[in-house]
């Protein structure tokens, strides 16, 4: 119990300070590349909503499978938005 409140102290007292500073901020550029929500979509379909390393896909809320596609060569590096260069994983093994 004392070191739960010795967590709410110190989250009251930076909470308290941080009220009066406003955040600090930077401005990036980034790139990004486009993925195909097609091709993605389709190979979905075809590995059966289903990690090809695990077999595991999460539910979302409304009760349809949840899985993500990994380019094996990122697009950043050159890697083309092609079957073979793409695999189906849950966000687990994506991470």
């Amino acid at each position: 119990l004392a070191r739960k409140q010795i967590l709410r102290e110190k989250i009251l007292s930076i909470s308290k300070k941080n009220l009066k500073n406003t955040p600090k901020s930077s401005k990036e550029l980034a790139e990004r590349y486009e993925r195909d929500k097609i091709l993605s979509d389709l190979l979905k379909e075809l590995r059966g909503y289903e990690c090809q390393i695990c077999g595991f896909s999460f539910l979302k809320a409304d009760g349809n499978p949840y899985v993500e596609v990994h380019h094996l060569e990122r697009l950043a590096d050159g890697g083309l938005n092609i079957a073979s260069n793409m695999i189906v994983l849950c966000a687990n093994c994506h991470k």
